[in-house]
Formats: structure tokens, sequence, C-alpha cells
């Protein structure tokens, strides 16, 4: 599906649109992980688990029909099928590195969206039934990170800057205060809704041709990332706890962001970085 609609986007897209076509797409991926569990609350409440399933299978048709509707046979069938090798891209160090970096920050995103609701009801002793809601400043602070990749125009330092340094403030709290606990997961969001198209735009900036590979090699790594990160992290969790944990998740993307930039020193083409 994500390899479809990225073919989709970038042909039904004029070039000079394509980035921020694609920006778009992503952000909306990210949103949905944290939109997720406010909207399923809201309909749970009322209905239980089967309105939610009835819920899902009712707008999975209305997109199936929005789609048979609109349907358009006049892309280019010369730009579908350009296609690069998997492990060819993989021995690229750029892409080798954006990857990586990509990886980390969906498990670290998927970590805190499970690790949230223990957060907040064993700390701030919050019920349940209002869990759902405080997962709207995180989708909010998504959409704006987003937003100001495209407006303000932010680079890779910004990007990273801002993912990093919440995590490692998330790490080194020792008191615990709902504020400040916020503040950092906006943050947090924040970065990763500018990281996720600032990705995008570096892979496909490097391979003008074959983006339809290059894009579903960096879907299916995030994707990796976000499967794996509730399983990592409670690994890492009941051996080291909250700080260790996050900790040792901060210094691996401070590694990875440098080894960036190291890279891309002794590469001829231009990054925003």
């Amino acid at each position: 599906m994500p390899l479809i609609a990225v073919i989709t986007i970038m042909g039904e897209t004029p070039e000079g649109k394509q980035g921020e076509a694609m920006g778009t797409y992503q952000m909306f991926l990210s949103i949905a992980p944290a939109a997720a569990p406010v909207l399923g609350g809201i309909i749970g409440a009322r209905y239980e688990f089967h309105g939610v399933f009835w819920f899902l299978a009712g707008l999975s048709l209305l997109f199936l029909f929005l789609n048979v509707r609109r349907r358009n046979t006049t892309v280019k069938k010369e730009k579908l099928h350009q296609s690069l090798r998997y492990l060819d891209l993989m021995r690229d160090p750029v892409v080798f590195v954006i990857l990586s970096l990509s990886l980390v920050v969906f498990l670290v995103y998927m970590a805190i969206l499970v690790f949230l609701p223990e957060l907040l009801a064993d700390r701030f002793h919050i019920g349940l039934k209002w869990i759902g809601f405080l997962y709207v400043p995180v989708t909010g602070s998504i959409v704006a990170g987003s937003y100001l990749f495209k407006k303000v125009k932010l680079n890779f330092s910004h990007v990273m800057g801002a993912v990093s340094v919440s995590l490692i403030l998330f790490a080194l709290m020792d008191q615990w205060l709902l504020p400040l606990t916020l503040f950092l997961l906006i943050l947090f969001g924040m970065g990763l809704g500018a990281a996720t198209p600032l990705f995008a735009t570096l892979l496909t900036s490097r391979y003008k041709e074959g983006k339809g590979s290059i894009m579903a090699l960096y879907n299916v790594t995030r994707y990796i990332g976000m499967g794996a990160g509730p399983v990592v992290f409670s690994l890492f969790y009941r051996e080291m706890g909250e700080k260790g944990t996050f900790l040792i998740l901060s210094a691996l993307l401070l590694a990875l962001s440098f080894s960036f930039y190291s890279v891309i020193s002794s590469n001829k083409k231009k990054y925003p970085i």
C-alpha cells in the first residue's frame, strides 16, 4: 500500500510540488498512531470495540469508493517502472545512515506512545478515560512540525536537535511534572513531524530516478521501527528503567546524527544540514 501511494503521488503531482506532497503524505502516516488512541477511545467508550471495527470497516469502504471514482490512468508508465535494487540502495552510506535514523526515531516514537499510558496512570494518577485525550498534543505537534518544515525550511540540525534534546531531558527528569512532560512530548512530536518529510526529501533528492524504490524502502524501515519499538523498549525498560532506556536511545540518535555529518562531509552533493 505505501508503495502504491508513493507511486501515485509522484505520478500525479507536478515536478516542483512533489516534495511538498510527499511531506504531507508522510505527516499523515505519522499522525495515525497518535490519533488512533484518541479516536478509538471516543468511539470505544460509547460503542465498545465492535463500534471501533465497524467504523474502520466503513471508512475503508468509503476510501475504496472514492479511489475507484477518481482513478486516473494517465500516470506515465515509464515513471512507475523505474526501480532500483534495495541492496544497492543500502550500500549507499548516506541512505544507510538516513534509514538507520528513521528506524530509531520511529522506534522511540512507538515506545513513547506505549509507555505514555503507564506514565500518566502511575505518576499522575490520571484515569484511563482521559489518557487518550492527552495524545492530542502529540498529534498536534506532529502536524506543527511538518508545517514548520515546509514553511520555515528547518534543516537537519534543527530537527535532530529537537528530537535528541527532548529525549535527553525526558531521561534526566528526576521529578515528573505533568506540564514539563507535555512540553517534552510536544517538542519531540514537532521534531518527529519535521523529521518525516526531511528524511523523505533527503532520500528522494539523492535518487531522483527510482523514487518509488527509495520511498518503499524508507516506509518499510519506518514500519519495522514502529513494530519493534514496544518490544525493544520493554526489554531495556525491564533491565535499566526509564532513565537508562531513554539515555541509550538518545545516545544512539546522537551517534547516528554525527555519522550523517561525517558521511555527507565527504559527499559532493549538498544537503540541508
